[in-house]
C-alpha cells in the first residue's frame, strides 16, 4: 500500500471511525503517541501484474524501492525474558485469583540489523510466504514503517453480509502435517477437533462466545460456522466464521461494530474491560499498532479489516517483531514462550 503523506488523518477515538472513507491503521489502544490513522487517497492494490513489475523492479534496480527516507533509528526499550516471566506471573495471579478467566500476553523481539533496507522485498517475500494472510506495508512518518501479515478478520462488510472470525489456538504446522500424514488425513482443514489440547478449544471458546455476543448487539440472526483448522504461515489455527446479513435499508456502519469487537479476547481477554486494563497496566511490552487492526474502511461500500498480527516495524538499524498467546489456568510459560516463537517466525522469513 502507498499513500500519499498529505492524505492522513489522526483519529483519536474509535467512535471517529466509519465517519470517513479510507485505509485505516489502529492501535491496541490509542495514545497521543499512537494514533489511529486514516488514509483517504486512493490505495494501491497490488495484483499479480504488479507482483511480477515490482519484483522486476527490485531484482534488476533494488535501491529504488527501499524505503530508507521513513527508516529511522531505534530508541525504544528491549523486551527480555525475565520481563515475559514477570508479565506471566502477573496474568496468571489474576487467573488464579479469579479476576480474569483469559489475557493475552504480548512479547516483543528486536533483532539488530545495520544494513540497508529493501522494504518492498521484504513485502514481496510475505505475499510469496503467506498466501493464507492479509499482506500489508505501512509508512508514514506517524506510524514508522510496518510489515503486516495477518491471518484474521476483524469484519469485513460485502454488500448486506457482514463477516468475522473467531481464530484462536495454536499449533506448529509441521508437527501437525507429519502427524497427519501418519494417520492418512488429506487437508489441515479435515483435522477434527479432537486432535486440539483442551487448552486450545476453550481459548477459541472464548472467542467464539465473546464474538457472538456483541454481534447480536446489532443482529437478530448469526450464522456459525466451524470451528475448524486453518493453516496461517507455519502455525494452524482454530477458526469459526461468523455470518450476518442486514436488511438493504438498515444503516448499520462498519465502525459501529467495531468498536464492540476490538480487541476481542483474540487479543485481549476475558472479560474484555478486566483483561484489557491488566495488559496496558501491568504488560511490560509496548504493543503500539499490533493487535490493533488495519484496512479498508468504507461507510457505503465494501470493507475489510484485519487484526494486526504476525508483523513487524522496521528500523533503520533494526526490525522489532511482535507477538503474543492466551494465557489460561493451563498455561505452561515454556510453551507460551515456544508459541511465540513459532509466530515470530512469520516476519523472520521475511527479512
Amino acid at each position: 500500500m502507498k499513500q500519499d503523506e498529505s492524505s492522513l488523518k489522526k483519529l483519536h477515538s474509535f467512535s471517529e471511525l466509519g465517519k470517513a472513507d479510507g485505509f485505516v491503521f489502529a492501535p491496541f489502544c490509542i495514545t497521543e503517541d499512537t494514533p489511529a490513522v486514516l488514509f483517504d487517497s486512493p490505495i494501491r492494490r497490488v495484483t499479480e501484474l504488479d507482483y511480477d513489475n515490482i519484483l522486476r523492479e527490485v531484482m534488476y534496480n533494488g535501491n529504488c524501492c527501499v524505503l530508507n527516507e521513513r527508516l529511522k533509528p531505534y530508541n525504544g526499550k528491549l523486551y527480555d525474558r525475565k520481563s515475559y516471566e514477570e508479565d506471566f506471573n502477573c496474568f496468571k495471579a489474576a487467573i488464579r485469583e479469579k479476576r480474569i478467566d483469559k489475557a493475552v500476553l504480548s512479547r516483543s523481539l528486536v533483532l539488530k540489523d545495520d544494513n540497508k533496507k529493501n522494504v518492498i522485498r521484504m513485502f514481496l517475500k510475505a505475499c510469496e510466504n503467506n498466501s493464507d494472510s492479509y499482506i500489508v506495508l505501512i509508512s508514514s512518518d506517524q506510524t514508522g514503517v510496518w510489515l503486516v501479515a495477518t491471518p484474521e478478520v476483524l469484519l469485513e462488510r460485502c454488500g448486506n453480509v457482514f463477516h468475522t472470525i473467531a481464530l484462536a489456538g495454536t499449533m506448529d504446522k509441521r508437527l501437525v502435517i507429519s502427524d497427519n500424514e501418519s494417520k492418512a488425513i488429506g487437508k489441515i482443514s479435515d483435522i477434527d477437533i479432537s486432535c486440539w489440547s483442551n487448552k486450545n478449544i476453550w481459548e477459541q471458546q472464548y472467542v467464539s462466545s465473546y464474538i457472538k455476543k456483541r454481534l447480536s448487539y446489532f443482529f437478530s440472526e448469526i450464522e456459525e460456522l466451524g470451528p475448524k483448522t486453518v493453516s496461517a504461515g507455519n502455525v494452524v489455527h482454530l477458526r469459526s466464521d461468523f455470518f450476518a446479513e442486514v436488511d438493504s435499508i438498515a444503516r448499520i456502519s462498519p465502525g459501529d461494530i467495531v468498536r464492540q469487537l476490538h480487541p476481542t479476547p483474540a487479543v485481549c481477554g476475558v472479560p474484555a474491560g478486566e483483561s484489557y486494563s491488566l495488559i496496558n497496566s501491568k504488560e511490560h511490552n509496548d504493543r503500539r499498532y499490533y493487535s490493533g487492526f488495519c484496512g479498508v474502511v468504507d461507510t457505503d461500500g465494501d470493507s475489510h479489516l484485519f487484526v494486526t498480527l504476525r508483523c513487524m516495524e522496521i528500523f533503520s538499524d533494526c526490525y522489532k517483531l511482535y507477538a503474543g498467546g492466551g494465557i489460561l489456568a493451563e498455561s505452561n510459560m515454556e510453551e507460551e514462550w515456544r508459541e511465540t516463537e513459532l509466530k515470530m517466525k512469520t516476519m523472520m522469513d521475511c527479512i
